[in-house]
């Protein structure tokens, strides 16, 4: 009799347990591969999972598309990708500077939040730079580095047009201007 009370709390403690032990797990490429499995087009490459202003987010692209999304927990503490928060052509070989995308993101009740975002390619670009509506940003975009890439990402919450993006190099000379 006592095994039959017993088993179940052990059951509870366990489970309670593996709950525990992945809400103190960080995010990692696993994580967003297991997410993206089933998207098509295909996931071929995850580049970076970053903590960017106290959310998670990951880089990584399909033969196609350079995508940037947020990395949640589930109730069971796992991490999961959302949805795509934006996406760029990905077309990596043509270009030699910078594949960038800007997208708008709202949610019900929510202000809307701009994001610009890309992967720099050309290793003379030290730095990228935005003007928005009269608003300039010059060293709030920060270049994140991975595994011999570099990422950038910026939100603001207000419309996400018109906009101009600048890759200057080290001498602030412009190398590509959009």
């Amino acid at each position: 009799m006592k095994k039959l009370l017993y088993t179940p709390l052990v059951l509870i403690f366990v489970i309670a347990a593996f709950i525990y032990f992945n809400y103190q797990q960080m995010p990692s490429e696993l994580d967003v591969i297991k997410s993206t499995k089933k998207w098509s087009p295909q996931i071929t490459e995850i580049h970076t999972v970053e903590k960017i202003n106290g959310k998670w987010l990951s880089f990584f692209s399909s033969q196609e598309t350079l995508f940037v999304a947020n990395l949640e927990q589930n109730i069971f503490g796992s991490w999961e990708v959302k949805e795509p928060l934006g996406s760029a052509e990905n077309n990596l070989y043509e270009r030699k500077g910078v594949v960038w995308g800007v997208s708008s993101v709202s949610k019900p009740k929510e202000d809307g939040t701009s994001l610009y975002f890309g992967r720099i390619i050309d290793p003379e670009i030290k730095k990228i730079t935005l003007e928005v509506s009269d608003e300039f940003y010059e060293d709030d975009i920060p270049i994140l580095h991975s595994n011999g890439k570099r990422f950038f990402f910026l939100t603001r919450k207000e419309d996400a047009v018109p906009f101009k993006l600048k890759a200057l190099s080290e001498k602030n000379e412009v190398v590509e201007s959009w």
